[in-house]
């Protein structure tokens, strides 16, 4: 089953507290886990760039709203407890309640969205609270990724129109920013002819105490697994132990399968992961805007 939106949750929420006792979130989370058939794994699912397990962040958003309404209360630091409003909408026996009810039968819920809606709407833009299908969190996180997805596209689209060399430049300088060599003019662009298709070798740490032979091609198609084993074969005159493969493209599954039986170690870096590699570590891309997503310091509120 899917992780449930946080509409679905509203009800099994205030069924699990319909005892009138406190009950710690992390109970009542617990709990809808089971009620939902969750596996490990979807409770345990993480939004990409945060470290916030969706489900549990979605029992906490529909409590908010529940609260909103005045359904649920939070009795103490992460203790909640049903009202007798809550106990009223439970003896109706609705199976399902969305946020045009709540905004139609609960004016402290209405309040609650008018204030967010007319103070973005003073801004020209639409609040993230006008749908709780999903957190803001979570719409933030979809819209970043998605605007991530872009620009992978567009990073692999201009760097399969750059020459030769200044693919294979680019390259070390990723490896010389991933903390690879001690400084960028100890890494060396070789790229001649008959040397099995090495374009660089680079230090593994600043000691220098081994060296990492790579080779960098823009291919268009899947990378030939002939191609992974010539690379392979010409380290064996430098008695390297230690290659890596980058490519604009793919690599076959025969190709990943050979360097995983092989003696030395041989990394392939696909286009996907290359132009990941490059937004992490800024080469090539710089920053537009910046948005910092703070939270509350319960610690600050402890009293002594």
């Amino acid at each position: 089953m899917a992780i449930p939106n946080l509409y679905d949750i509203m009800i099994p929420l205030l069924e699990s507290v319909s005892d009138s006792k406190e009950h710690h979130w992390s109970e009542v989370a617990e709990v809808l886990s089971k009620h939902f058939n969750l596996t490990e794994d979807e409770k345990n699912q993480v939004l990409p760039s945060r470290k916030d397990l969706i489900f549990a962040n979605r029992v906490k958003w529909a409590k908010l709203g529940l609260s909103k309404a005045g359904l649920l209360i939070t009795t103490h630091r992460g203790i909640w407890q049903i009202t007798p409003s809550g106990l009223d909408l439970l003896k109706t026996r609705i199976e399902n309640i969305n946020d045009k009810y709540l905004y139609e039968h609960y004016p402290t819920y209405k309040e609650w969205k008018d204030s967010f809606t007319t103070k973005q709407r003073t801004k020209g833009i639409e609040s993230a609270t006008t749908s709780l299908e999903k957190p803001p969190e979570e719409l933030i996180d979809d819209a970043f990724q998605g605007i991530k997805l872009h620009l992978i596209d567009e990073i692999l689209e201009t760097v399969k129109n750059c020459s030769p060399k200044f693919f294979e430049n680019l390259v070390l300088d990723l490896l010389f920013k991933m903390g690879y060599g001690g400084s960028r003019e100890e890494v060396m662009h070789t790229g001649r002819s008959g040397d099995g298709g090495i374009d660089g070798v680079i230090n593994e740490d600043k000691l220098g105490l081994d060296k990492v032979y790579v080779q960098a091609k823009r291919w268009n198609n899947s990378v030939p697994l002939d191609t992974v084993k010539s690379f392979t074969a010409s380290l064996m005159p430098q008695r390297a132990r230690k290659g890596i493969i980058i490519t604009t493209s793919t690599f076959p599954d025969s190709a990943r399968k050979f360097v995983d039986s092989i003696d030395p170690k041989i990394v392939l870096i696909d286009g996907i992961t290359l132009a990941n590699l490059m937004i992490e570590h800024d080469v090539g891309v710089s920053t537009r805007h910046s948005y910092e997503i703070k939270k509350i310091d319960h610690d600050y509120f402890v009293e002594e």
